[in-house]
């Protein structure tokens, strides 16, 4: 059963709205920010604050209004909308080959035996240093040291003299990639 939407039925960006969807077992109440909502294909677009705490990030999720039981609008925006900036298509074509290679390269990993956990650290170290690479089943950090399974604080080396500085770093990084990760799976035991 969805909500029924008449020609006229627009959801405008800045209102708040609850939706309530369709689950497997109950339905879900979704509530966020309008964002965009496209009337021909029955979409809307929610934004709510970000799940990793960070003020400049939103999460974002597209609602199916065909799975929609009720939508119940908070507060009403009828406001003109936003000015929309203009893509810029070169960074856009940069970041799909940046992230294309990045999954190649995981995919290229798995195939020579890493494990997730050793994947989990590549993607963690990855955004600290750019200059992280595989080297079969070992993870180089800008070329000064290499992580070997277990992946553990202890598997890591120097691969020169100079680079233990670099080593000690990567080495506590390593530390808490652990600690935030027995966090996570701490706190998601304790919700459930």
């Amino acid at each position: 059963m969805s909500v029924p939407l008449g020609n006229n039925d627009y959801f405008y960006p800045g209102s708040v709205v609850v939706c309530t969807v369709n689950g497997i077992e109950e339905d879900v109440n979704v509530k966020g920010e309008v964002y965009a909502f496209d009337h021909e294909t029955r979409v809307l677009l929610l934004k709510h604050p970000a799940t990793n705490g960070k003020k400049d990030h939103n999460n974002v999720t597209l609602i199916n209004m065909n799975c929609v039981r009720n939508v119940q609008v908070l507060k009403e925006c009828n406001d003109t909308p936003p000015i929309m900036h203009p893509l810029e298509h070169k960074k856009l074509v940069q970041r799909y080959n940046r992230e294309t290679e990045l999954r190649m390269k995981v995919s290229q990993a798995i195939s020579d035996g890493v494990t997730k956990v050793g994947v989990e650290l590549y993607l963690y170290m990855k955004r600290i240093f750019k200059e992280t690479t595989f080297n079969k089943q070992n993870i180089v950090i800008m070329e000064d040291v290499t992580i070997e399974p277990p992946y553990k604080r202890l598997n890591c080396s120097a691969n020169n003299q100079q680079a233990n500085q670099c080593l000690s770093r990567v080495m506590n990084m390593v530390e808490r990639f652990y600690d935030e990760k027995s966090r996570t799976s701490q706190s998601q035991s304790s919700t459930t």
